[in-house]
């Protein structure tokens, strides 16, 4: 064993404990860390043969890189759309990365952490109202959760004309409609080959605001003339806060076929208000939502999770099923997350968000 790594490990409780001081220095001292800095660094520096050790390499950090820093978890900080993480998500954070789970199956001899993953799935379910006809799981962020549920829609249209986008590849024009989509949406679309100038732009509702115009829908929609289409809607923009009318596209959908998909990273968490929740009512009708915790629930960053109704999941194994490996079996008798969003590994990501849920209940 490399000795510099025998001393760390002899030394562990030590290294853990100077690292957790330091992490309370600074969420102590939030309020006095700047927002922004022009501190910089040379990144190219060479790598030491037997290493420093992990105090040595903690003193080097705080004297080269921790001047980077900024208080983006601090209530002075409005670079992004963020929150600061939670004492509970804290602890969920740092244990999954001690436990270092690979979370995939519901039932295997390497473990079934992602029982985890379904509970705290259930538990989001119930903070936000919905039912629990969903299937969830947990992704980096929003782009990623965009990515699982309009891939999923990307092989819904294909299979509106017998088609597998999946296997074969795009071979129709798949139509989109969306008034305001987030940036990260325009990624996915180019990611899934459907193009990210190939969406057919709603008008909005009048007084410069950002939800889409229901009339201009449906105009949009018979212009389609019975084609099938994916529409993209929000639950909180994130420059103007609009909610694209959910209960008015409720009962578009039962005159016209399409797939559903509302990106609620943002605003999604306006289902726990009272005072806000009769903005995302009639959401529990859409094929896919899109959520962040990372944002109101206050876990660390890379924390957003991904709904589509269970009865697509047919064609969720189909756009992500981990064909090559045949001794998992049937993909639909024998759940693993591999077979339902694009990573084949992934952390306990939702470790985080079930301490908080746990630790402070509804009312936190």
């Amino acid at each position: 064993m490399n000795s510099i790594l025998k001393q760390d490990l002899d030394n562990f409780e030590n290294i853990l404990e100077k690292t957790k001081q330091q992490g309370i220095d600074f969420l102590n001292d939030i309020e006095n860390i700047p927002t922004s800095n022009t501190y910089t660094i040379n990144p190219k520096t060479a790598l030491n043969e037997l290493g420093l050790g992990s105090i040595e390499a903690l003193k080097e950090f705080n004297e080269r890189l921790s001047p980077l820093m900024v208080s983006s978890p601090g209530p002075r900080y409005w670079g992004f759309v963020t929150g600061g993480s939670t004492p509970a998500s804290i602890v969920g954070d740092w244990l999954a990365s001690i436990y270092d789970q690979n979370t995939q199956a519901v039932k295997a001899q390497g473990g079934a952490s992602a029982l985890i993953e379904f509970e705290t799935i259930n538990l989001l379910l119930q903070l936000l109202d919905l039912p629990d006809t969903f299937l969830g799981g947990f992704v980096t962020g929003a782009t990623m959760s965009n990515f699982t549920s309009l891939g999923v829609a990307r092989q819904w249209f294909g299979k509106q004309f017998g088609k597998d986008f999946a296997k074969d590849g795009i071979s129709e024009t798949v139509n989109i409609l969306t008034a305001t989509p987030h940036s990260s949406s325009i990624k996915c679309l180019s990611l899934l080959g459907i193009g990210s100038q190939n969406y057919t732009t709603v008008k909005t509702i009048e007084g410069n605001r950002e939800a889409l115009d229901i009339a201009d829908l449906e105009e949009n929609i018979k212009k389609l003339e019975g084609k099938p289409f994916i529409l993209i809607s929000s639950a909180g923009t994130v420059n103007t806060a609009d909610f694209d009318d959910f209960e008015a596209i409720a009962i578009l959908k039962e005159k016209y076929n399409f797939w559903w998909h509302i990106d609620g990273a943002f605003g999604g968490f306006a289902a726990v208000s009272d005072k806000y929740n009769h903005l995302v009512k009639g959401w529990e009708g859409a094929d896919s939502i899109t959520i962040d915790c990372h944002k109101w629930l206050n876990v660390p960053y890379e924390s957003a999770f991904f709904l589509i109704k269970k009865d697509h999941i047919n064609l969720q194994v189909e756009t992500f099923q981990n064909s090559n490996a045949p001794y998992l079996g049937n993909p639909l008798e024998n759940f693993n997350y591999l077979n339902v969003l694009p990573e084949n590994s992934r952390r306990l990501r939702a470790l985080p968000a079930w301490f908080s849920l746990k630790a402070y209940g509804k009312e936190g």
